[in-house]
Protein backbone atom coordinates (compact mmCIF):
# COMPACT_ATOMS: atom_id res chain seq x y z
CA UNK A 1 0.00 0.00 0.00
CA UNK A 2 1.51 3.14 -1.10
CA UNK A 3 0.95 6.16 0.99
CA UNK A 4 1.76 9.65 -0.24
CA UNK A 5 2.49 12.37 2.26
CA UNK A 6 2.30 15.95 1.35
CA UNK A 7 4.27 18.50 3.26
CA UNK A 8 3.08 22.07 3.10
CA UNK A 9 5.54 24.45 1.51
CA UNK A 10 5.63 27.90 2.98
CA UNK A 11 6.61 30.69 0.66
CA UNK A 12 8.05 33.67 2.38
CA UNK A 13 8.24 36.99 0.49
CA UNK A 14 10.76 39.24 2.04
CA UNK A 15 10.27 42.98 1.29
CA UNK A 16 13.39 45.02 1.46
CA UNK A 17 12.81 48.75 1.93
CA UNK A 18 15.62 51.36 1.40
CA UNK A 19 15.93 53.49 4.41
CA UNK A 20 17.68 56.84 3.65
CA UNK A 21 20.15 58.23 6.12
CA UNK A 22 17.99 61.37 6.43
CA UNK A 23 14.42 60.91 7.45
CA UNK A 24 12.25 64.03 7.54
CA UNK A 25 10.57 64.65 10.79
CA UNK A 26 6.85 64.75 11.02
CA UNK A 27 5.48 67.82 9.36
CA UNK A 28 8.60 68.35 7.18
CA UNK A 29 8.71 67.93 3.43
CA UNK A 30 11.33 66.06 1.48
CA UNK A 31 13.87 68.61 0.06
CA UNK A 32 13.73 66.93 -3.33
CA UNK A 33 10.00 67.41 -3.69
CA UNK A 34 10.15 71.17 -4.33
CA UNK A 35 12.65 70.55 -7.12
CA UNK A 36 10.32 68.05 -8.69
CA UNK A 37 7.46 70.46 -8.32
CA UNK A 38 9.46 73.25 -9.89
CA UNK A 39 10.50 71.03 -12.80
CA UNK A 40 6.91 69.98 -13.31
CA UNK A 41 5.79 73.64 -13.22
CA UNK A 42 8.26 74.67 -15.93
CA UNK A 43 7.51 71.59 -17.98
CA UNK A 44 3.79 72.32 -18.00
CA UNK A 45 4.31 76.03 -18.78
CA UNK A 46 7.25 75.81 -21.17
CA UNK A 47 5.36 77.27 -24.11
CA UNK A 48 3.97 80.11 -22.00
CA UNK A 49 7.42 81.02 -20.70
CA UNK A 50 8.84 80.98 -24.23
CA UNK A 51 6.18 83.42 -25.34
CA UNK A 52 6.91 85.70 -22.36
CA UNK A 53 10.64 85.79 -23.22
CA UNK A 54 9.91 86.53 -26.88
CA UNK A 55 7.57 89.34 -25.84
CA UNK A 56 10.23 90.85 -23.55
CA UNK A 57 12.77 90.81 -26.37
CA UNK A 58 10.19 92.50 -28.58
CA UNK A 59 9.71 95.23 -25.98
CA UNK A 60 13.51 95.76 -25.83
CA UNK A 61 13.67 96.12 -29.59
CA UNK A 62 10.85 98.63 -29.53
CA UNK A 63 12.59 100.65 -26.76
CA UNK A 64 15.89 100.69 -28.65
CA UNK A 65 14.25 101.78 -31.90
CA UNK A 66 12.29 104.46 -30.05
CA UNK A 67 15.49 105.78 -28.43
CA UNK A 68 17.27 105.91 -31.78
CA UNK A 69 14.33 107.71 -33.33
CA UNK A 70 14.19 110.29 -30.53
CA UNK A 71 17.97 110.85 -30.83
CA UNK A 72 17.68 111.38 -34.57
CA UNK A 73 14.80 113.81 -34.14
CA UNK A 74 16.71 115.82 -31.51
CA UNK A 75 19.86 115.87 -33.64
CA UNK A 76 17.96 116.99 -36.75
CA UNK A 77 16.21 119.69 -34.78
CA UNK A 78 19.50 120.94 -33.28
CA UNK A 79 21.60 121.03 -36.47
CA UNK A 80 20.36 124.43 -37.55
CA UNK A 81 20.71 125.85 -34.05
CA UNK A 82 24.23 124.43 -33.70
CA UNK A 83 25.26 125.87 -37.05
CA UNK A 84 23.95 129.28 -36.04
CA UNK A 85 25.82 129.01 -32.71
CA UNK A 86 29.11 128.21 -34.45
CA UNK A 87 28.59 131.14 -36.77
CA UNK A 88 28.10 133.49 -33.83
CA UNK A 89 31.11 132.27 -31.80
CA UNK A 90 33.42 134.86 -33.31
CA UNK A 91 31.00 137.62 -32.35
CA UNK A 92 29.73 136.54 -28.94
CA UNK A 93 32.28 134.18 -27.39
CA UNK A 94 35.75 134.00 -28.95
CA UNK A 95 37.15 136.27 -31.61
CA UNK A 96 39.39 133.73 -33.34
CA UNK A 97 41.07 136.30 -35.55
CA UNK A 98 41.81 138.56 -32.59
CA UNK A 99 43.06 135.62 -30.52
CA UNK A 100 45.48 134.49 -33.21
CA UNK A 101 46.64 138.03 -33.81
CA UNK A 102 47.33 138.57 -30.10
CA UNK A 103 49.37 135.37 -29.88
CA UNK A 104 51.21 135.83 -33.14
CA UNK A 105 54.90 136.68 -32.93
CA UNK A 106 55.39 140.17 -34.31
CA UNK A 107 58.73 141.03 -35.90
CA UNK A 108 61.13 143.34 -34.12
CA UNK A 109 60.85 146.98 -35.08
CA UNK A 110 63.80 149.11 -36.14
CA UNK A 111 62.64 152.41 -34.67
CA UNK A 112 65.59 154.55 -35.70
CA UNK A 113 69.00 154.20 -37.36
CA UNK A 114 71.46 157.07 -37.49
CA UNK A 115 75.11 157.63 -38.24
CA UNK A 116 76.94 159.90 -35.82
CA UNK A 117 80.02 161.55 -37.29
CA UNK A 118 83.05 161.75 -35.07
CA UNK A 119 86.62 162.92 -35.21
CA UNK A 120 89.29 161.78 -37.68
CA UNK A 121 86.80 160.33 -40.15
CA UNK A 122 85.33 157.86 -37.67
CA UNK A 123 81.83 157.70 -36.28
CA UNK A 124 79.16 155.51 -34.76
CA UNK A 125 76.14 153.74 -36.23
CA UNK A 126 73.37 153.78 -33.64
CA UNK A 127 70.03 151.92 -33.89
CA UNK A 128 66.97 151.80 -31.65
CA UNK A 129 65.12 148.47 -31.68
CA UNK A 130 61.76 147.64 -30.13
CA UNK A 131 60.05 144.37 -29.27
CA UNK A 132 56.27 144.91 -29.81
CA UNK A 133 55.29 141.52 -28.35
CA UNK A 134 53.73 141.30 -24.90
CA UNK A 135 54.62 137.64 -24.27
CA UNK A 136 57.57 136.83 -26.53
CA UNK A 137 61.26 137.28 -25.71
CA UNK A 138 63.70 137.89 -28.56
CA UNK A 139 66.97 136.22 -27.66
CA UNK A 140 70.31 136.02 -29.50
CA UNK A 141 69.32 138.82 -31.87
CA UNK A 142 72.10 139.45 -34.36
CA UNK A 143 72.11 143.08 -35.50
CA UNK A 144 74.05 143.45 -38.72
CA UNK A 145 75.10 147.04 -39.51
CA UNK A 146 75.66 148.45 -42.99
CA UNK A 147 76.86 151.87 -44.10
CA UNK A 148 76.49 152.46 -47.79
CA UNK A 149 77.66 149.17 -49.34
CA UNK A 150 80.04 148.36 -46.50
CA UNK A 151 79.23 145.56 -44.09
CA UNK A 152 80.15 146.39 -40.48
CA UNK A 153 80.66 144.03 -37.53
CA UNK A 154 77.45 142.61 -36.09
CA UNK A 155 76.23 143.03 -32.52
CA UNK A 156 74.27 140.42 -30.54
CA UNK A 157 71.60 141.52 -28.08
CA UNK A 158 68.22 140.56 -26.58
CA UNK A 159 64.87 142.25 -26.10
CA UNK A 160 62.34 141.40 -23.42
CA UNK A 161 58.61 141.94 -24.13
CA UNK A 162 57.71 145.57 -24.92
CA UNK A 163 61.33 146.64 -24.46
CA UNK A 164 63.38 149.13 -26.46
CA UNK A 165 67.09 148.54 -26.88
CA UNK A 166 69.87 150.85 -28.10
CA UNK A 167 72.63 149.06 -30.04
CA UNK A 168 75.58 150.63 -31.79
CA UNK A 169 78.63 149.86 -33.85
CA UNK A 170 81.29 152.22 -32.51
CA UNK A 171 84.34 153.80 -34.16
CA UNK A 172 83.55 152.86 -37.75
CA UNK A 173 85.02 154.66 -40.75
CA UNK A 174 82.58 155.98 -43.33
CA UNK A 175 82.07 158.95 -45.61
CA UNK A 176 79.67 161.76 -44.93
CA UNK A 177 76.27 161.24 -46.55
CA UNK A 178 76.39 157.44 -46.59
CA UNK A 179 73.07 155.94 -45.43
CA UNK A 180 73.20 153.46 -42.53
CA UNK A 181 70.88 150.48 -42.19
CA UNK A 182 70.55 147.33 -40.09
CA UNK A 183 69.35 143.77 -40.66
CA UNK A 184 68.14 141.46 -37.91
CA UNK A 185 68.76 137.72 -38.06
CA UNK A 186 69.53 134.58 -36.06
CA UNK A 187 67.08 135.38 -33.29
CA UNK A 188 65.28 132.92 -31.03
CA UNK A 189 61.78 133.46 -29.65
CA UNK A 190 60.77 132.37 -26.17
CA UNK A 191 57.29 132.73 -24.74
CA UNK A 192 57.11 134.30 -21.29
CA UNK A 193 54.47 132.95 -18.91
CA UNK A 194 53.23 135.74 -16.68
CA UNK A 195 55.83 138.37 -15.85
CA UNK A 196 58.62 136.91 -13.68
CA UNK A 197 61.02 139.79 -14.39
CA UNK A 198 62.85 141.49 -11.57
CA UNK A 199 61.75 145.02 -10.85
CA UNK A 200 64.80 147.21 -11.48
CA UNK A 201 62.89 150.45 -11.93
CA UNK A 202 64.83 151.83 -8.97
CA UNK A 203 68.12 151.28 -10.84
CA UNK A 204 68.54 154.68 -12.48
CA UNK A 205 71.07 156.93 -14.17
CA UNK A 206 70.87 160.59 -13.20
CA UNK A 207 72.81 163.80 -12.67
CA UNK A 208 74.01 164.29 -16.26
CA UNK A 209 76.56 167.07 -16.59
CA UNK A 210 78.41 167.83 -19.83
CA UNK A 211 81.87 169.31 -19.44
CA UNK A 212 83.63 170.69 -22.55
CA UNK A 213 87.36 170.19 -22.22
CA UNK A 214 90.09 172.40 -23.62
CA UNK A 215 91.52 169.75 -25.96
CA UNK A 216 88.36 169.60 -28.04
CA UNK A 217 86.73 166.71 -26.18
CA UNK A 218 83.50 166.48 -24.21
CA UNK A 219 83.11 164.67 -20.93
CA UNK A 220 79.82 163.55 -19.44
CA UNK A 221 79.61 163.03 -15.70
CA UNK A 222 76.67 161.12 -14.20
CA UNK A 223 75.66 158.87 -11.34
CA UNK A 224 74.25 155.34 -11.32
CA UNK A 225 71.92 154.85 -8.36
CA UNK A 226 71.04 151.31 -7.36
CA UNK A 227 68.11 151.68 -4.97
CA UNK A 228 66.91 148.15 -5.76
CA UNK A 229 67.35 145.27 -3.30
CA UNK A 230 69.61 143.46 -5.78
CA UNK A 231 73.34 143.56 -6.46
CA UNK A 232 74.60 143.02 -9.99
CA UNK A 233 77.83 141.59 -11.34
CA UNK A 234 77.90 143.77 -14.46
CA UNK A 235 75.59 146.62 -15.47
CA UNK A 236 75.92 147.64 -19.16
CA UNK A 237 74.80 151.22 -19.74
CA UNK A 238 74.46 152.84 -23.16
CA UNK A 239 74.39 156.65 -22.91
CA UNK A 240 72.60 158.44 -25.76
CA UNK A 241 72.85 162.22 -26.18
CA UNK A 242 69.98 163.67 -28.20
CA UNK A 243 69.71 166.87 -30.16
CA UNK A 244 65.99 167.18 -30.72
CA UNK A 245 64.88 163.92 -32.35
CA UNK A 246 68.33 163.04 -33.66
CA UNK A 247 71.13 161.17 -31.94
CA UNK A 248 74.13 163.39 -31.41
CA UNK A 249 76.38 160.91 -29.60
CA UNK A 250 76.35 157.48 -27.97
CA UNK A 251 78.66 155.67 -25.58
CA UNK A 252 78.65 152.19 -24.05
CA UNK A 253 80.12 151.72 -20.59
CA UNK A 254 79.90 148.98 -17.97
CA UNK A 255 79.86 149.08 -14.18
CA UNK A 256 81.07 146.02 -12.33
CA UNK A 257 79.80 144.70 -9.01
CA UNK A 258 77.16 147.32 -8.38
CA UNK A 259 75.75 146.55 -4.96
CA UNK A 260 72.32 147.26 -3.53
CA UNK A 261 71.98 150.79 -2.15
CA UNK A 262 75.12 152.01 -3.91
CA UNK A 263 75.45 155.29 -5.79
CA UNK A 264 78.41 155.24 -8.13
CA UNK A 265 79.85 158.20 -10.02
CA UNK A 266 80.88 157.53 -13.61
CA UNK A 267 81.95 159.50 -16.66
CA UNK A 268 82.43 159.01 -20.40
CA UNK A 269 84.21 161.17 -22.94
CA UNK A 270 83.93 161.86 -26.68
CA UNK A 271 86.90 162.97 -28.76
CA UNK A 272 84.97 165.91 -30.19
CA UNK A 273 82.88 168.79 -28.96
CA UNK A 274 79.21 167.88 -28.92
CA UNK A 275 76.49 170.21 -30.20
CA UNK A 276 73.77 171.56 -27.94
CA UNK A 277 72.26 168.51 -26.19
CA UNK A 278 68.55 168.70 -25.43
CA UNK A 279 68.16 165.46 -23.49
CA UNK A 280 70.12 162.43 -22.40
CA UNK A 281 68.88 158.86 -22.01
CA UNK A 282 70.46 155.69 -20.65
CA UNK A 283 69.66 152.15 -21.78
CA UNK A 284 70.46 149.59 -19.07
CA UNK A 285 70.72 146.23 -20.83
CA UNK A 286 70.03 143.78 -18.02
CA UNK A 287 68.26 140.49 -18.66
CA UNK A 288 66.01 140.52 -15.61
CA UNK A 289 64.94 136.93 -16.32
CA UNK A 290 68.45 135.60 -15.83
CA UNK A 291 69.38 134.88 -12.18
CA UNK A 292 73.07 134.84 -13.12
CA UNK A 293 73.13 138.65 -13.28
CA UNK A 294 72.74 138.85 -9.50
CA UNK A 295 75.50 139.00 -6.94
CA UNK A 296 74.62 137.16 -3.73
CA UNK A 297 74.46 139.38 -0.71
CA UNK A 298 76.53 138.30 2.31
CA UNK A 299 73.40 137.41 4.30
CA UNK A 300 71.30 136.26 1.38
CA UNK A 301 69.85 132.80 1.81
CA UNK A 302 66.84 132.88 -0.52
CA UNK A 303 67.06 133.79 -4.20
CA UNK A 304 64.52 136.36 -5.46
CA UNK A 305 63.73 133.82 -8.21
CA UNK A 306 62.64 131.29 -5.57
CA UNK A 307 65.60 128.92 -6.11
Amino acid sequence: MCVERYSPICLFVVRYTYMPSYMPEAGEKDPALWKLALAEYFARRKELLRRVVVFLFFLCDVAILAGLWVTYINYSAGVAQHTALEGSLNDTYVDIASYRASHKVLPLEVVQVESVEGAEGYGDIVAALRNPNEQWIADDVQVQFFIGTKRLPAVTTFLLPMETRIVASFRQQFRKGEVPRVELSSLSWWRMQGDPRLDISSLTVQGYRYVPLGNGTTRLDFEVVNASPYSFWVVPVTIVAWQGQHIAAAYLTTLEQLTSGETRAASVAWQELLPQITRTTADIALNTLDPNILMPLPAETVSPFGD
